[in-house]
């Protein structure tokens, strides 16, 4: 049915060519790993909390968002947040982050797009 999807975790950061691969899919899996604020105030060493923040760390909510927004504006209506943090996101948060993103730019979940979190599996937020 000439349907696509892709996953996206653990890059670090979301370059051009992911953006190109990514632009124009059905389906969406992306990282949704961290939430700053709650990094940041988390038990995590300096040196890891700043290694999660890098080009070769995670990917936070708020960089999801962005990326997700520009995904919706090209076409794909169908976004599952994953690889989410335990201990620095929650559900709650990442959903929202990325949802209230897209209702600022007008987009309507249920009509333009919608919006799932990956479900936890044996006790872990589920991952790709």
């Amino acid at each position: 049915d000439d349907i696509s999807f892709a996953v996206c975790t653990d890059t670090g950061i979301i370059t051009d060519e992911i953006k190109e691969n990514l632009s124009g899919c059905d389906l969406v899996m992306l990282e949704s790993n961290h939430d700053i604020s709650m990094l940041n105030r988390g038990p995590y060493t300096a040196t890891l909390k700043a290694r999660i923040l890098s080009d070769k760390g995670h990917i936070s909510n708020t960089v999801c968002a962005e990326e997700v927004a520009a995904l919706v504006k090209n076409g794909t209506t169908r976004i599952i947040l994953g690889h989410l943090s335990p201990q620095n996101n929650t559900p709650e948060i990442a959903y929202d982050t990325t949802n209230k993103k897209l209702q600022s730019l007008g987009y309507n979940e249920g009509e333009d797009y919608i919006l799932y979190v990956a479900p936890k599996q044996n006790g872990k937020l589920f991952s790709f």
